[in-house]
């Protein structure tokens, strides 16, 4: 994602780069820095990213290479319980171990991003909206995001929550001090530590609460060896606004007075609108039009993916509730 690391947004590079400088330096191993963003995946996109998050300067410290191989390729995946086959970026083939860095941070569509979301940046670019379209279902598509990361098999995983993200995350919440940096070779029982860290229920996080369902991860955190300290009294993250959608699981409803009154729901606030158009470009459900100067977001077509909103470089994409959602909620205590 093409966002400054200051903003909380992406990774910080200092971690990237000291473990970089640990694998060149004491294992002598050569260090792929890698990911694709949602939208288009070529060298002019890279060269952005790599810059604007500080991984360019990474590289140029410590030797690692940067990736530009753009190419695609098809995995069969017998771990997967959905998704036999994945079509992932080709560079996973070229290397023999994998090494994921997570933000954490809260996220609109999956009410929290950590260790098995951010193995979807081996889905090339474009492909990702493929999967928002056809596995639009919160349920299913957290499936799918676990059947990738079963294909991924990630060595470790180091959690980035030095500085993270509350609110309306990945890319519009607030910047919350957590301290902390959390680190396992278990993705899915990291995503379940770092959701009580934050205060968040389980079962509000779809890719932990299937996980769990699958066997991946125990239920009980007390089964859970935690080495080093972690901060007990830190203040729970406060939940996206769109926290509704996968509460009442609206997505499993059809019907406009469902979509009009009920479901949370993208808007554009045009004040901040520049109309770069990237929200409409980044649409999988092609439900975002640019007339009469104006962008405009049509609900019934919405799959409330909520990527126009992770990936508006302006924060002009807001998550609206309906009157009659924020009375459910009202009094309810997370």
């Amino acid at each position: 994602m093409r966002k400054n690391y200051e903003d909380a947004v992406t990774t910080h590079p200092m971690i990237v780069q000291c473990m970089a400088e640990l694998l060149i330096n004491e294992c002598k191993a050569t260090v792929l820095i890698a990911d694709s963003p949602g939208g288009d995946f070529t060298a002019e996109v890279m060269d952005a990213i790599y810059n604007t998050t500080g991984m360019r300067e990474v590289a140029e410290k410590t030797g690692a290479e940067l990736n530009y191989n753009f190419k695609e390729k098809m995995y069969d995946n017998e771990a997967g319980l959905y998704l036999k086959k994945v079509k992932v970026s080709e560079f996973i083939s070229n290397v023999d171990k994998i090494i994921s860095m997570p933000k954490l941070k809260t996220h609109s569509m999956m009410t929290y991003t950590g260790a098995v979301k951010n193995l979807f940046g081996i889905i090339p670019g474009i492909t990702k909206a493929e999967y928002h379209l056809h596995m639009s279902g919160y349920d299913k598509f957290a499936d799918a995001l676990i059947d990738i990361c079963l294909l991924a098999k990630p060595t470790l995983t180091i959690m980035d929550a030095i500085v993270s993200m509350d609110g309306n995350g990945p890319s519009a919440g607030n910047k919350k001090n957590t301290n902390a940096i959390l680190a396992s070779a278990d993705p899915f029982t990291l995503d379940k530590v770092c959701c009580d860290l934050i205060g968040f229920p389980f079962d509000i996080v779809p890719t932990v609460a299937k996980s769990i369902e699958r066997n991946l991860c125990k239920l009980n955190s007390d089964d859970v060896e935690i080495k080093g300290e972690i901060n007990v009294n830190l203040k729970p993250f406060e939940m996206p606004d769109s926290i509704s959608d996968v509460f009442l699981k609206t997505d499993q409803f059809d019907g406009k007075y469902v979509d009009e009154n009920i479901k949370a729901k993208p808007v554009c606030d045009q004040s901040k609108c520049v109309k770069c158009l990237v929200c409409k470009q980044s649409c999988p459900a092609k439900a975002i039009s640019f007339v009469n100067n104006q962008i405009t977001i049509d609900t019934d077509k919405c799959i409330r993916c909520y990527c126009c909103q992770e990936l508006c470089p302006f924060k002009a994409i807001k998550i609206r509730r309906s009157y009659l959602l924020r009375a459910l909620l009202k009094d309810h205590e997370w």
